[in-house]
């Protein structure tokens, strides 16, 4: 609040800041819990970018990108997949496929493609990120392990089972085992085939 009411008193409205500082108002907010006004704070952010020269930059795709995260939250998955689609579009463009922010809008696309029961079209995305990754940066494990743990949850739904397992398992090799939050969610997907193949007793012991 402080550095927004200081950059009015040095800036022209049309100036990229005011989008720079609403995004990371909208990031804070979601992070205290307040999802309404994190979402709100977002599209300050983009109304502010339309005013500067953001339009068809990079930018404004991660702005659209974080908008998309504020819209899941509330449970607006039909837009947040529209605003997922377009960030993903302008960052894999100015960006390139293999960039960080690319990967991280291609996961978040996959996670509300899952949301709204879309999750042939999660892994269609998933993989071209996997793809992207393993391409330019195949020592990134931990962004591996992110977007295969998406991936085996989306074939978990699908009642892919095998798929869904030796999905899980690779992350798990990536180093998802190393951090409790990311073993925890490998260890649901592989609980969750287990159901699937109607091994009862393995998904009891898993859970």
């Amino acid at each position: 609040e402080a550095a927004l009411a200081l950059a009015k008193t040095e800036f022209p409205e049309t100036d990229p800041i005011f989008a720079f500082i609403e995004d990371d108002r909208a990031t804070c907010l979601l992070r205290q819990g307040k999802p309404d006004r994190a979402l709100e704070a977002s599209s300050k952010a983009l109304m502010a970018a339309k005013l500067s020269v953001l339009p068809n930059s990079a930018e404004m795709g991660s702005l659209l990108s974080n908008q998309a995260v504020m819209l899941a939250a509330v449970g607006k998955f039909q837009d947040s997949a529209s605003a997922g689609e377009s960030a993903l579009k302008l960052v894999r463009s100015t960006l390139g496929e293999s960039h960080p922010l690319s990967i991280s809008a291609a996961r978040n696309l996959a996670v509300t493609y899952i949301e709204l029961d879309n999750a042939a079209a999660a892994v269609t995305t998933l993989n071209e990120a996997i793809d992207a990754t393993n391409t330019s940066a195949p020592s990134d494990s931990k962004t591996l392990v992110t977007l295969y743990l998406a991936k085996a949850s989306a074939l978990a739904k699908m009642e892919e089972a095998a798929a869904a397992r030796e999905t899980a398992q690779l992350a798990l090799q990536k180093g998802a085992s190393k951090e409790a939050e990311l073993n925890a969610e490998a260890t649901v997907v592989l609980a969750r085939a287990a159901i699937n193949e109607s091994k009862l007793e393995e998904a009891e012991s898993l859970l």
